[in-house]
């Protein structure tokens, strides 16, 4: 599975379910995989069949991708299932007036006390 740099929630999520994994059914495993996989996408983000495509390797069926429209069809089976969220997942803060983060800075600087100087050899 080719998952990015967000890839420690996928783990995690396959490391908590591979026991349940030798009793499913292949659409049961591409769920699993792409619940894995959906884990790992920011927040305002969905997988979609433009931003996603299944590869099945099998000892009994050749080498197959899923993509597109055939596709659609597993991405409807996390319809209602529930997106984990783990620390690297956070929403996003709301904007703030440039005024508004000046003036927040200033009181920051204002707050801390200035370096001390250091003699200089000249």
């Amino acid at each position: 599975m080719a998952i990015g740099a967000r890839s420690q929630s996928a783990k995690t999520y396959l490391e908590k379910n591979f026991e349940s994994f030798e009793n499913c059914t292949k659409e049961e495993l591409m769920k699993h995989g792409l619940l894995a996989l959906r884990d790992t996408l920011q927040s305002d983000m969905e997988l979609t069949s433009k931003n996603c495509t299944i590869g099945i390797v099998s000892e009994n069926e050749p080498f197959k991708i899923i993509e597109g429209d055939e596709l659609q069809q597993y991405l409807d089976l996390l319809e209602g299932a529930t997106r984990r969220t783990g620390p690297e997942v956070r929403e996003p803060e709301p904007e703030q007036e440039p005024e508004i983060v000046q003036e927040q800075q200033d009181q920051q600087d204002q707050d801390q006390e200035p370096a001390p100087q250091a003699p200089m050899d000249f």
